[in-house]
């Protein structure tokens, strides 16, 4: 069923099994399911890959050659882009907007002059060239990985903004309202695509809970995320939203804001989120990379299947590896994963 199965978990219905959304790029599973070199042939390998597990979903789009081989970093203006995978990972090391003053004028648009057409032309642009490539072994799920406050950790200096954002609050909002405006228009672009369902990223929490105080996140932040899924909710489509770490106090708010569903890392209860999206909600996640990276195969075997028994109650549920699965993962208990998704999630 693959692509079909995905659909029907983000309408809210039941099918053969429990639904798996991937965004793995694990170099070993690639080229001994395909016997290709996934360095040479990314695309080819990828593909083994999909049709190998048999997965529903991704949030992977396209596939190119990946940028780094294992362990080989580079610098790319301000930022240091490093292998994660066959896919990579980066981040600030050098801020562009150092100073509050400078924080408090960060637009963007500055980044990205394009207008709401060329977004909207690029989206579906990208859209149609995942459907070619993919074709029906799986839906793309298109995200945005920054709303509001999320823009700042990839130009500015965090501290700093953090700092300004305390003693200066009142001068942030012009800021917060930049930043609303411009996500406003990539949400306006995917309501024009026939993505069914989108990702919107914004991390707001550690391991412990809120980075930032939710009383400000509450007043500020949740009613900017309400304008920002709203071209997608209006257009039909359903709304993730992503938060690493322990999201369970702001979860409601996040709901309340229009969120079709949640997507967890595995600091969250399980059984607890599946009760608040209600019935009809979306849940993205319910493995732990951790068990798989430190674990035995008897391990990952166990952990999902006690997880599968939670996730098979809710139709709109789809099961991944919340933290992704880089190389240092072992090949027998990635392989353990797999097997143990398909035998426990079935209904």
């Amino acid at each position: 069923m693959s692509r079909q199965r995905a659909l029907e978990a983000i309408a809210g219905r039941h099918s053969d099994r429990v639904a798996q959304c991937e965004f793995i790029a694990h170099e070993a599973l690639f080229r001994k399911v395909s016997g290709l070199d996934p360095y040479e042939k990314p695309l080819e390998s990828y593909l083994a890959y999909l049709d190998r597990y048999d997965l529903d979903a991704s949030l992977i789009g396209e596939f190119g050659p990946p940028a780094l081989r294992e362990g080989q970093q580079r610098r790319e203006g301000k930022h240091v882009i490093t292998s994660w995978g066959l896919s990579h990972t980066a981040w600030l090391a050098d801020p562009l907007y150092k100073t509050p003053d400078e924080i408090l004028a960060f637009d963007p648009r500055t980044h990205d002059p394009s207008s709401l057409q060329q977004k909207i032309d690029s989206w579906c642009d990208a859209w149609e060239r995942v459907e070619r490539c993919v074709g029906d072994r799986l839906l793309w799920i298109p995200g945005h990985y920054q709303l509001v406050l999320h823009y700042m950790p990839f130009y500015c200096d965090w501290s700093v903004f953090m700092e300004t954002l305390i003693t200066r609050p009142a001068d942030c909002l012009p800021l917060l309202d930049r930043c609303t405006e411009y996500t406003l228009d990539v949400f306006r672009a995917f309501a024009a695509t026939p993505a069914p369902v989108v990702v919107a990223h914004e991390d707001l929490c550690s391991a412990r809970g809120p980075i930032f105080n939710p009383a400000f996140l509450r007043r500020e932040v949740f009613p900017r995320f309400a304008r920002i899924y709203e071209p997608c909710l209006q257009a039909g489509k359903k709304v993730l939203a992503v938060s690493d770490g322990l999201i369970e106090s702001i979860a409601p708010d996040l709901l309340a804001a229009g969120a079709s569903g949640l997507f967890l890392e595995p600091h969250n209860d399980l059984s607890r989120m599946i009760d608040l999206v209600g019935p009809a909600g979306l849940i993205l996640g319910g493995a732990d990379s951790r068990i798989l990276t430190t674990g035995t195969p008897r391990d990952v075997d166990s952990h999902v299947q006690a997880a599968m028994a939670h996730a098979k109650a809710l139709p709109g549920f789809l099961f991944c590896l919340g933290g992704q699965a880089p190389n240092n993962v072992p090949l027998e208990n990635l392989e353990t994963y797999f097997a143990a998704c398909r035998r426990y999630g079935k209904k």
